[in-house]
């Protein structure tokens, strides 16, 4: 599928810093900085834990962890161009049941 123009998404915007912490190496990643700039990128959108019977930062690092395990495991002879199309569908899957999850919540409020 191909975009028939540039498309940029503004609605998750990433700060300037985190822009030069992001490398295409999961080697340096580890879980204390992905849920850094997870949390920074939550002042700008922050995630309602309200009436969830978990931690937050126990859910944040459990996060972290799963998307680190991903990034880690890749076969051996996978090429960086095919981890980015990966990571983008995934990225794009999570979005999508995002959305479907909002809308669902939105119709149970509608019925009230």
């Amino acid at each position: 599928m191909r975009f028939s123009q540039p498309f940029e998404s503004t609605a998750y915007p990433v700060p300037v810093f985190c822009k030069c912490m992001i490398t295409p190496h999961t080697g340096n990643m580890t879980p204390e900085t992905l849920l850094e700039l997870m949390r920074e990128i939550e002042k700008e959108d922050p995630i309602d834990f309200t009436g969830l019977h978990f931690e937050e930062d126990d859910l944040r690092q459990l996060a972290c962890l799963n998307v680190l395990e991903l990034m880690n495991n890749w076969p051996p002879d996978i090429g960086q161009e095919a981890q980015d199309m990966i990571m983008a569908a995934t990225i794009a899957r999570l979005v999508l049941e995002n959305m479907v999850l909002q809308a669902r919540i939105s119709f149970l409020f509608q019925d009230q």
